[in-house]
């Protein structure tokens, strides 16, 4: 404006994000092959097992709760139909302090690119879902109102937003509600429009116990551990999977535990167990890549099976 010199930009109101080198997995037809050899070679439960060890094997907690991770990476399958499932899968991870839930949290943030790790308790409403700000105008210069997604709009469809602390988030759940449930989070401030957060989330909380120095599940009393966890039913819904994690004493587990945290300063054993079984990160991203490609079918009774459970 106003000089010889030009320099080309495009005005818009909003844009979508096709492609990022942050975020995308390049699948080379070698990538496959590998991926094909590991599936042709292990059963599931194998190919399970060999992930979780190479991921989280020096975590020692429940096996079951590193599988829904896992899975949870694979995301579910989004199709058109009358009740337009989201591919977001949620899981709330609600323990002791010291359950290794915040490593959880991290670890998980690891196997999707993209994925992110934020503290809920510092974060606003807007830095969370997202909200509206002053921006500068490119044509003008002046100041102007935009949307401004937060973190679970700035995770890819295919990634993990992991929100730790999710107890000590001191403001209004609706949007992280909506967020969830509809995978998007409709702004109808000064600037009205809609945030796509398509992402799964991986939330961390600590239980809403009595004493307030030590967030601990209490036992031998009539409070269901959902009520102890201290949330509203309708937040609780919003997640596919609600993992409990308890301090509970065990010699054997914690001196295991206690064993792992001293691995890095403690001399090597050469006769300690090889470990040639396990695998890569950048494989373990690969082979839930595609995974998240599989049409994957439902068998009869598998249905029948979760209709009764959800019945009863």
């Amino acid at each position: 404006k106003n000089n010889l010199i030009c320099t080309q930009y495009v005005l818009g109101s909003s844009f979508t994000e096709s492609s990022s080198r942050e975020t995308a997995i390049h699948l080379t037809e070698s990538d496959r092959q590998d991926v094909e050899n590991f599936v042709q070679a292990l059963t599931l439960e194998q190919r399970m097992d060999t992930i979780t060890k190479s991921w989280a094997g020096h975590i020692h907690a429940s096996d079951d709760i590193k599988r829904c991770i896992i899975l949870q990476g694979c995301t579910s399958q989004m199709r058109d139909n009358k009740f337009i499932h989201r591919s977001g899968i949620h899981i709330l991870l609600v323990g002791d302090p010291g359950t290794a839930k915040t490593k959880f949290l991290r670890l998980a943030t690891l196997l999707v690119s993209g994925s992110r790790y934020v503290d809920a308790s510092n974060l606003s409403s807007a830095g969370l879902a997202g909200g509206c700000d002053r921006v500068e105008d490119m044509y003008t210069g002046k100041g102007r109102w935009a949307l401004i997604p937060g973190a679970l709009g700035l995770t890819p469809a295919s990634g993990i937003c992991s929100v730790d602390e999710l107890n000590l988030y001191k403001h209004d759940f609706g949007d992280f509600n909506s967020a969830l449930e509809t995978g998007e989070v409709p702004i109808n401030k000064i600037v009205k429009g809609t945030i796509p957060t398509p992402c799964s989330v991986l939330a961390g909380a600590n239980p809403a116990g009595k004493d307030a120095n030590r967030k601990k599940f209490a036992r031998g009393i009539d409070v269901s551990y959902f009520d102890q966890i201290g949330f509203d039913y309708t937040l609780g819904q919003r997640f596919d999977a609600i993992l409990i994690l308890e301090d509970e004493a065990n010699m054997e587990n914690d001196e295991l535990i206690a064993l792992s945290m001293l691995s890095g300063v403690v001399e090597k054993d050469e006769e300690s167990e090889s470990k040639d079984t396990e695998v890569s990160l950048d494989f373990i991203r690969k082979y839930l890549a595609v995974a998240r490609e599989q049409d994957i079918k439902m068998t009869r009774a598998a249905a029948a099976y979760i209709a009764k459970t959800h019945a009863s």
